[in-house]
């Protein structure tokens, strides 16, 4: 997940496309092998623990229901990679709640746009 201002996407929207086109492809990475990139991320980062990673990746991964699909192409379900679902999204808000990692829950509509998704 990224976020950034409703300026930014305005002022410099190639940046913006470029920005999730590369996190598509690292989203694309961990989907194709989790456990690969969890043990990255917790070699670049020692801190973190290993328990709560594996739990906060588990719960993001459902986020992206075109799993499996290229960047641009169509996953199982037929949305396109890196788009979000609303229920998935409510789903991960939940957990957070659950977790004290908010305090009130993040409507789907707030959370994100698909407008820089490739084929979104």
């Amino acid at each position: 997940m990224a976020f950034t201002t409703r300026r930014l996407i305005a002022s410099d929207p190639a940046l913006v496309r470029g920005f999730v086109a590369a996190t598509v492809r690292g989203y694309e990475d961990t989907l194709a092998d989790p456990r690969r990139s969890l043990d990255e991320l917790l070699q670049a980062n020692p801190t973190l623990q290993r328990k709560f990673a594996r739990a906060s990746l588990s719960v993001y991964l459902p986020l992206f229901a075109g799993a499996g699909a290229g960047a641009g192409e169509q996953g199982a379900a037929g949305v396109p990679f890196g788009a979000l679902v609303p229920a998935n999204v409510r789903a991960m808000s939940n957990w957070m709640l659950a977790n004290h990692l908010i305090s009130t829950p993040v409507p789907p509509a707030r959370y994100a746009t698909d407008e820089f998704v490739p084929g979104a």
